[in-house]
């Protein structure tokens, strides 16, 4: 599983790690957040 940080200008983002287990709703407002089921981690970048 890739652990790098996945970017994005979201404020909030959903892991599933492709179904392997239940979605989740990450907020990532405050620049960054993780999974608690896979570790993913998530970073928000400004918007273009």
């Amino acid at each position: 599983m890739n652990k790098n940080a996945i970017k994005t200008t979201k404020d909030t983002i959903a892991c599933s790690d492709n179904g392997q287990h239940p979605q989740v709703f990450i907020n990532v407002k405050a620049g960054s957040g993780t999974c608690h089921y896979c570790g993913q981690r998530f970073e928000k970048v400004p918007s273009k």
